[in-house]
């Protein structure tokens, strides 16, 4: 049997979060261990998604920070948001699959035009993988 994979995935309850829960609920190998989201923080899952009451996941309480029990982390958050905490979560030892754009050009230099701000981590730019 392959090890289980432990994931949290931050804004679960925006359209790419939800999606992305709803697949990776049928991976064999994934547990979702925490789900966050800033607007819903406190609430079960299914308090917000009716559909996944019938689901062990729907009673996982939503919340803004997660705790520490997870092996990958799936940013479903906005390009700034994102920004800022894949260094956090690389300094933790953590996996971070980022769905944003906040990595997604290595050229620095063309985030002001295509996404409207500065990138400030331009060190790891080069280490992301897009694709």
């Amino acid at each position: 049997m392959e090890q289980e994979i432990r994931v949290c995935i931050y804004g679960a309850t925006g359209y790419t979060g939800a999606e992305l829960l709803r697949i990776l609920l049928e991976h064999p190998y994934v547990k979702v261990a925490s789900l966050t989201s800033q607007s819903y923080a406190g609430k079960r899952l299914f308090e917000v998604f009716p559909s996944f009451l019938p689901a062990p996941v729907g009673s996982l309480k939503l919340t803004e920070e997660p705790d520490e029990d997870f092996d990958v982390a799936f940013l479903c958050l906005p390009h700034e948001a994102s920004l800022e905490l894949v260094p956090e979560l690389l300094k933790r030892g953590k996996k971070v699959i980022d769905l944003s754009g906040a990595y997604r050009i290595r050229d620095a230099s063309k985030y002001p035009e295509y996404y409207g701000f500065e990138h400030t981590h331009k060190d790891l730019l080069q280490r992301a993988v897009y694709g």
